[in-house]
């Protein structure tokens, strides 16, 4: 870990072909070959800080320059590939990583796009890595963070695509306690996303102050009377697409 200017840097690994393969946005900066460590260190640093998509910054030591990404990775994620390269990221511990997740089995037609993918820590930004929820009235999915932990900050990557404009009415809510799913409502509101959304949009509730909590759930909440018809529009209201989740 490395503070500069204010903002701690945690250092985590990362598959180097994932980085280059699939990363949406990338870019680099050349580096004097006498330049020391530390200096690499600061300046790397302060460049992501200054580049608006920067999530992920990396240096090779081999190599004269610094690698900027867009990619999410979350501090605690586990990198299994071979390739992995030492990175840096800006963002703070996040609870989602690991945790147990339960809800709704993934559309037929996408069976790559489980819930599961919303506990791994990354998100490159490709749509098989986003949890996009089977047709169901309410569809929800449901985080246990093992423990009642204080929660600040809760962040969603919603789905890609032109049909993200049909995403609205997202419910986040919390809870130190377990409930069932006829009683989702009685649990604290955290927030309300009522879109319609961008592709890729990032929607984050923020609070000044703590909130303990150990259940997370996400619900959208269906316009449709019935999620038994076979129109697009039904389709798409019936479903739920989030792609990265963080808990802080």
């Amino acid at each position: 870990e490395s503070p500069e200017n204010g903002v701690l840097w945690r250092s985590i690994r990362i598959s180097h072909t994932r980085l280059i393969k699939f990363a949406r946005e990338a870019s680099s900066m050349n580096l004097s070959p006498n330049i020391s460590p530390r200096w690499v260190d600061y300046i790397c640093s302060q460049q992501c800080l200054h580049i608006s998509w920067c999530n992920v910054w990396c240096h090779d030591p081999s190599s004269t320059s610094c690698n900027f990404f867009d990619m999410y990775v979350a501090v605690g994620y586990q990198e299994t590939a071979s390739d992995g390269v030492l990175c840096f990221s800006w963002k703070s511990k996040d609870y989602a990583v690991g945790a147990l997740i339960e809800g709704e089995d993934p559309q037929a037609s996408a069976t790559m796009k489980v819930k599961e993918n919303l506990i791994d820590g990354i998100y490159d930004r490709q749509a098989q890595q986003c949890y996009y929820s089977s047709d169901n009235f309410n569809p929800w999915f449901r985080l246990d963070l093992g423990s009642v932990i204080p929660v600040r900050r809760i962040m969603m990557v919603l789905q890609p695509g032109i049909l993200a404009v049909y995403t609205k009415d997202i419910e986040v809510r919390i809870s130190t306690e377990k409930v069932l799913e006829e009683d989702f409502p009685l649990q604290r509101l955290f927030g309300l996303f009522e879109g319609p959304a961008e592709a890729n949009e990032e929607v984050i509730f923020q609070y000044n102050h703590s909130i303990l909590a150990r259940y997370v759930t996400v619900q959208r909440l269906s316009t449709q009377p019935s999620c038994k018809s076979t129109g697009l529009t039904s389709h798409v209201l019936c479903q739920i697409q989030v792609c990265h989740v963080e808990i802080n």
